[in-house]
C-alpha cells in the first residue's frame, strides 16, 4: 500500500516487473503542487498545503487509516496552520480495498501503530511544540463498536 504524506491520497499496489499495478485507490485526493524556484520538481506553500492528511499502519490481514484533520483538541482547519494534524478516525481496509468498520478513538493523534500479533492499535501524538508533551494510547481491535 501506498500513502501519500501531504495529503488523502492513498491506493493499494502490486508490482509485476517494472509494472505498478493499481488495485484499488483508497483515497484520491493529490497534493496541490507547485513548481519550485530552487529546480526541484515540487513545493509546497502554506497556500496549497493540505489540512486533511493520512496516517496508516498495517498487516497481513488489514490496512488502518487515521483521518487527520484538526487541532490537538478535535477543530477542524479551514486552512493550512501547523504541520501538527490530528485525528481520532480510523477505517479498516482488507487488502481488496474493501471498507471493513470505521473506529471512532476519544483522544486525538497523529500517527498509528499496530502491535505485532494486531490485535492492538496504539495513537500517539508526535509534536514537540512548547510546552506539549508527546502523548500515547492504546485500544483493543478486538472491540466492534
Amino acid at each position: 500500500m501506498y500513502q501519500c504524506d501531504w495529503s488523502r491520497y492513498a491506493f493499494i499496489f502490486s508490482i509485476d516487473g517494472k509494472n505498478v499495478n493499481v488495485i484499488k485507490e483508497l483515497f484520491s485526493e493529490y497534493p496541490n503542487y507547485t513548481s519550485d524556484k530552487l529546480g526541484w520538481n515540487f513545493e509546497f506553500t502554506k497556500e496549497t498545503m493540505a489540512t486533511e492528511i493520512l496516517n496508516s499502519a498495517t498487516n497481513n490481514e488489514h490496512i488502518y487509516i487515521l483521518l487527520r484533520d484538526s487541532d490537538r483538541k478535535g477543530k477542524k482547519f479551514s486552512k493550512w496552520e501547523t504541520p501538527y494534524i490530528y485525528g481520532n478516525t480510523i477505517i479498516e481496509y482488507d487488502w481488496d480495498g474493501n471498507k471493513k468498520r470505521i473506529i471512532h478513538l476519544d483522544h486525538y493523534g497523529q500517527e498509528i501503530l499496530l502491535s505485532e500479533d494486531g490485535k492492538t492499535v496504539y495513537l500517539l501524538t508526535n509534536d514537540y511544540l512548547e510546552g506539549l508533551v508527546p502523548e500515547f494510547w492504546s485500544y483493543d481491535l478486538s472491540i466492534k463498536k
